[in-house]
Formats: C-alpha cells, structure tokens, sequence
C-alpha cells in the first residue's frame, strides 16, 4: 500500500509536517476562538443560502479553504487538547499542533479575513458579533507563533496578555 488515496495523482509528495508549540495558552479563550469561527461560518453559510450573495459564497469559499484545507485538523487537534485542559481544572496549558508549511499563509490570510467579517458585524449586515479583544490577541499570536517557528525557525514563547482594565 503506497499511502496515497485512490484515484489521486500527485507529482510532488506535500511537505512533511512541523510541530509548532503554542505555550501558555488561555484555554477559555481558545474555545471562545474557535466559537467564534464557527458563529463565522454558520453565517456565511445562511447568508450563501438564504441570498446567494456571490460576495458572500467568495467569502465562504475562502474560510472554506482555510479551514477544511489547512487549519481544519489544527483547530481539532488545539480543541480537544483544550478541552482535555479544562475538564483537568487547567485554565492554561501548552498545546502541540503539527503543520506544514502552507499553514503559514493560510493561518496569516485569516486575520484580514476576520478584519472583514468583523467590520460587516459593527455595522449590522452579520447577526454574529465580532471577535473579542481576547480572542483576537490570541488569533494575533497564533499566527506569529505559527510563523516564526516554521518559517524563521525561532523557539516558542509563551502568551502574554497585556493587562486589561
């Protein structure tokens, strides 16, 4: 068995996969990243269904990409290891998640992507609220942390919250 699925015809194998060390992480506020991607794409899929909005199909097609592409198995993974921290009683917890370096871009696009979904939701064309100030913090550090630990090479560092008031 060669480990390709059949009917698939590659010319280059894919990159091979890197571990990426998220340390420190807010387990709460994971969980409320990713509600609120799903809050993201529940929307985008009503309003692609209850409009046929070709902007809003372009929009979902893209998040589609990233999510089932490249970030679909990262977010599962980074959910249940934050699920498994917090039925411990951890609120905090380093967390694994192995890539390729695709993953780079795709985690990188989402933020300009999150920026736009954001701004439709202030405005009142989206039912669903924009992403807390939290959970964007954390988004913001996931993507660096992404990249310079497969792209620069550079160790892990852990979260930091900037305090708030």
């Amino acid at each position: 068995m060669t480990g390709r699925t059949p009917g698939y015809q590659s010319g280059m194998e894919a990159p091979p996969r890197r571990t990426v060390h998220l340390l420190a992480v807010p387990l709460e506020v994971l969980v409320e990243l990713q509600l609120y991607f799903d809050d993201m794409v529940r929307e985008l899929q009503l309003i692609a269904v209850g409009q046929a909005d070709a902007g809003a199909a372009h929009r979902l097609h893209r998040l589609a990409v990233h999510t089932q592409h490249e970030i679909a198995r990262a977010r599962n993974d980074l959910h249940v290891q934050a699920r498994a921290g917090l039925d411990a009683g951890e609120p905090v917890a380093d967390l694994v998640v192995d890539l390729r370096p695709s993953a780079v871009a795709a985690s990188r696009a989402l933020i300009p992507l999150v920026d736009a979904f954001d701004e439709a939701s202030r405005v009142g064309e989206l039912l669903a609220a924009p992403c807390t100030p939290r959970a964007r913090q954390l988004l913001e550090w996931i993507v660096d942390e992404i990249e310079v630990q497969l792209v620069i090479g550079e160790t892990p560092k852990p979260f930091t919250s900037e305090a708030s008031a």
